[in-house]
């Protein structure tokens, strides 16, 4: 999906990451290297989380992590990519809700871990308690 876009002369010009990445290559200039850079941190800050989703099967890991690199995509969304290109693309204000939407799982997902590992110590208590009366 388009990504960034531009209007000149009249016409619409969107580019995919993928066009991105491959103009930072054939091109020379500072700007497209830098928007190639940032193209590559897009594609990497989710392969960062899956890859720490996917190592972290009960633990509190994989939450943070969430938080942190959805934080991270909204966050050169927002900043990164307006310096580049006054007008956001269909596929970043798609990764942006898809990056929203994470955020919200993950915070979801370590309060239920946290409630239920609170839970677990408090029956565990319980239960010593029961034994030693």
């Amino acid at each position: 999906m388009p990504y960034i876009a531009t209007v000149e002369n009249n016409t619409y010009y969107s580019k995919t990451i993928v066009q991105i990445i491959i103009g930072m290559i054939n091109s020379g200039d500072i700007k497209w290297i830098k928007l190639g850079m940032l193209a590559i941190i897009f594609s990497a800050i989710p392969v960062a989380g899956f890859f720490i989703a996917a190592f972290d099967k009960e633990g509190l890991v994989k939450c943070f992590a969430g938080c942190i690199c959805s934080f991270l995509g909204i966050c050169c969304i927002l900043f990164a990519i307006p310096q580049f290109s006054t007008v956001l693309a269909f596929g970043a204000m798609a990764a942006l809700i898809v990056y929203l939407l994470i955020f919200a799982l993950s915070v979801s997902l370590a309060l239920k871990t946290l409630g239920v590992r609170a839970l677990q110590r408090q029956e565990e208590q319980l239960a010593k308690e029961h034994n030693e009366a």
